[in-house]
C-alpha cells in the first residue's frame, strides 16, 4: 500500500497513464477494428474518426499522448499539497481506464461492454464535478495544512 501511495503522489507516474491508455485504445482499435469503414462508422471517439478520414492517425496518436502527459502533468504539480491532488490523479487513472476499455471494446464487441466504457467515462465526469463542487465549497485557500 505503501508503495500505491509512493506512485500515486508522483505526478510523472500518474500523468503516464492516460498517454498509455490512448495508445493501447487506438492501437487495438487500428488492430481489431475490421478496417477503416469500421473505424468511419463505428469508432465513438470524432478525434479517431477524423485522424482516420484525413490518414493522419499516427501524428494524431503521438499529438494526443503528448498532450495528455503535459496536461496531466502540469494540472498534478500544480494541485500538489492541495486537497485536489487526490482527486485530479483519480480523475487521470479514470481517464486512461476509460481509454483502455475502449480499445478492447473491439475485441470483446458486447453491446453491454460498450456502455460499461461510457459509464467509466461518466465516472470521470463526476469525479470532475465532485472536484468542482469541493472548490466551490471550501471556504479558505486549497492547501493542506502543514503538520507541526
Amino acid at each position: 500500500m505503501q508503495l500505491i501511495r509512493k506512485i500515486f503522489h508522483r505526478p510523472a507516474f500518474i500523468a503516464l497513464i492516460p498517454p498509455l491508455g490512448v495508445i493501447f485504445d487506438y492501437t487495438m482499435t487500428m488492430i481489431f477494428s475490421g478496417g477503416r469503414e469500421a473505424i468511419l462508422s463505428l469508432e465513438y471517439s470524432p478525434i479517431l474518426r477524423a485522424a482516420e478520414a484525413s490518414n493522419l492517425v499516427i501524428p494524431c496518436i503521438a499529438a494526443l499522448a503528448i498532450g495528455y502527459y503535459a496536461l496531466g502533468y502540469l494540472a498534478l504539480r500544480s494541485l500538489a499539497q492541495t486537497k485536489f491532488y487526490t482527486p485530479g490523479g483519480l480523475l487521470l487513472v479514470l481517464i486512461g481506464l476509460t481509454h483502455a476499455s475502449g480499445g478492447l471494446s473491439w475485441v470483446v464487441r458486447n453491446p453491454a461492454y460498450s456502455d460499461a466504457v461510457i459509464l467509466l467515462a461518466a465516472a470521470g465526469v463526476l469525479v470532475a464535478l465532485a472536484a468542482f463542487l469541493l472548490a466551490l465549497r471550501s471556504p479558505g485557500p486549497a492547501r493542506r495544512a502543514q503538520a507541526l
